[in-house]
């Protein structure tokens, strides 16, 4: 075997760890943590973790509301030379979200 049991076991962690969305920085703190005595810091980093998961669903659901109904409005739009979509991605001044 090219690499030890305790190798593939740290590569794992951090492949599952970078795959729930925590950064090299994270996975390490994590790692270090790896005493059976840290359990209330490690929960620290996972609840971070989360609210930003959270947040991030929260600007992406607005998003999705945003973009919806600028879809909406294409497919409703009378207009002959100008599509909706294309007007509002135009005005900068204005925030779609």
């Amino acid at each position: 075997a090219r690499y030890s049991e305790r190798a593939l076991t740290r590569l794992r962690f951090i492949k599952r760890a970078q795959s729930l969305g925590f950064s090299l920085e994270d996975v390490q703190a994590l790692l270090s943590l790896d005493d059976g005595r840290a359990c209330a810091s490690a929960r620290d980093i996972g609840e971070r973790k989360l609210a930003d998961v959270r947040d991030r669903i929260q600007t992406l659901r607005a998003l999705e509301q945003a973009l919806q109904g600028l879809v909406a409005s294409c497919s409703t739009s009378r207009r002959r030379v100008s599509c909706p979509l294309i007007d509002a991605l135009m005005r900068s001044e204005e925030a779609l979200i």
